[in-house]
């Protein structure tokens, strides 16, 4: 593809705007970091300290992904505190954002025009800038996969490289996925499938198996590496927190009366159908909704009409659409994963979702891209078209960001936020928390505070001691209980929202000491 002047000043305006909307809740002084997001800098906190893993400073935790901790660990090097760290942090993420919009944008000309390479980069912003700044492994994970399909779409797009180099990159960059996000085993293992497919069909001799071998070696080193490091630290392969997850949907399963009615495979034939029932209402659902539809109707093309006529696409586009065919699948496979292994709302939590919004955007630049040809004699309506959607889209954007903020502004606030500055103004320093949701509370309350739901507790915890609250709470010498709750039927009667009920033993020994009224009276 000859180089275009556009592809030297457009990627860096749409750096800029990814990072301006990155860093706009920032100097909005409104708080975005996520519950869980907040588990990683408690975590990367007590590690810098001298702590070790550890979430509450005693009990060992691996439940995290180590890349995105990894990187965590020079902000808390070098910030002087807990609020400048946490600046910090939202200021990295910003800017990972505006380098996955810049590989995004590459990728997109790949298969389209400048103009609709544009369009795929506002799409993906609108869909996922919620998630950006979470305080999670989000931006680092989008940024990865990003760089991964750029390279695999300009190096194996129209046919596998002779050399070994281009595997053992790949491999390289399938390898940093996984450690960005765990379940990034089945990117490598759909890749390597493709791969050894196409290898097939010419034949496969040694040549063949060694760039195989090239692209498994990374992939393999980083995986036994972190087995290892678990077995040797925790005495377990994998992280406790996909163990507690695991333990949540069995118990909402059980709890399901379609699936006591009609069996396992009824229900999550059922489940397979939500994210594109309540996606399209539900901000941080759509991106996941819009990719699978995008993939869906592109897979189903493929096989008929687009496929039946190449008129127009030229080889280098065609090659890219192709390359993009084990992506999708990845997509469609890494939902169907989520559905199976897990249950209701924890298989669809936004940020296990970032390939379907991508290559949903990529798929719908190509479609703009063909639907502007048709215009080729027409430069002013092709401009109008993809110049008012991209207005559209930057409106979208910025518009829901206005609302959003407004309505923080004028309501409560978030209750995890307040209850943490409550414990800063009432509690004393020496004071030992319990919670469930642990990780605002221990972040910015800058208290020890014990994890309840497992989720960074240890393996201990999770095995043995997690069914006698009781017991536990007397052993660990807590003092307060700080969490969400819900009201009973009258104002002191509170009970948790927590996988595990408190044992009404628990409940008759505490005292309720603060109960913020701001909120819904259900809470």
């Amino acid at each position: 593809m000859p180089k275009d002047p556009n592809d030297r000043w457009l990627p860096l305006i749409l750096c800029l705007y990814a990072f301006g909307v990155g860093v706009w809740p920032l100097a909005a002084g409104i708080e975005v970091t996520a519950e869980d997001g907040f588990y990683y800098l408690k975590i990367a906190q007590n590690i810098v300290g001298g702590a070790g893993s550890t979430f509450d400073g005693e009990h060992p935790t691996n439940g995290y992904h180590p890349l995105w901790l990894l990187c965590l660990l020079p902000v808390f090097q070098a910030a002087s505190n807990s609020l400048q760290a946490l600046v910090f942090v939202k200021l990295l993420q910003a800017a990972l954002a505006a380098l996955t919009a810049l590989w995004l944008y590459r990728v997109a000309r790949t298969c389209a025009g400048p103009a609709a390479a544009v369009i795929a980069v506002l799409i993906w912003v609108e869909l996922t800038h919620r998630l950006w700044l979470l305080g999670l492994e989000v931006a680092l994970h989008a940024l990865i996969l990003a760089a991964v399909l750029h390279f695999y779409v300009r190096r194996f797009g129209v046919a596998l490289p002779r050399s070994e180099v281009p595997f053992l990159l790949l491999g390289s960059g399938c390898a940093l996925a996984f450690l960005a996000r765990l379940d990034a085993w089945l990117l490598a293992a759909v890749l390597g499938g493709a791969m050894l497919v196409s290898l097939g069909r010419t034949g496969f001799d040694r040549s063949a198996a060694r760039r195989l071998a090239s692209f498994a070696a990374p992939i393999a080193i980083a995986a036994l590496a972190y087995v290892s490091f678990n077995l040797y630290h925790f005495g377990h392969a994998l992280p406790i927190s996909a163990e507690v997850k695991r333990d949540w949907s069995e118990t909402l399963l059980h709890g399901e009366r379609f699936y006591l009615d009609h069996g396992w495979l009824a229900e999550k034939g059922r489940a397979l159908l939500r994210p594109l029932k309540i996606g399209w209402g539900h901000p941080n659902l759509r991106p996941l909704a819009f990719g699978l539809t995008v993939i869906f109707a592109w897979l189903l093309g493929r096989t008929g009409a687009l496929r039946r006529r190449g008129v127009g696409v030229a080889a280098d586009k065609s090659s890219a659409l192709r390359s993009l065919v084990p992506w999708a699948c990845y997509g469609v496979l890494s939902f169907l994963v989520y559905v199976f292994l897990y249950h209701r709302g924890l298989s669809l939590v936004p940020r296990y979702y970032l390939v379907q919004p991508i290559v949903g955007a990529l798929l719908v630049a190509f479609a703009l891209d063909r639907f502007a040809e048709r215009f080729a004699e027409r430069h002013r309506l092709r401009r109008l078209v993809l110049g008012a959607l991209a207005i559209v889209l930057i409106g979208t954007t910025v518009g829901g960001n206005l609302e959003r903020f407004r309505a923080e502004r004028e309501g409560p606030g978030r209750p995890l936020v307040n209850a943490a500055l409550w414990t800063v103004e009432e509690l004393p320093t020496t004071a030992r928390i319990a919670s469930w949701n642990s990780g605002t509370i221990a972040f910015l309350a800058d208290r020890q505070v014990v994890n309840l739901d497992g989720l960074v507790n240890s393996w201990e915890f999770f095995e043995k001691e997690r069914q006698d609250l009781c017991g536990y709470w007397r052993r660990q010498g807590t003092t307060h209980l700080v969490d969400l709750f819900r009201q009973g039927e009258s104002r002191e009667e509170i009970l948790p929202i927590a996988p595990v009920p408190v044992p009404i033993a628990c409940r008759e020994n505490l005292e309720l000491l603060w109960l913020d009224e701001r909120y819904d009276p259900a809470w």
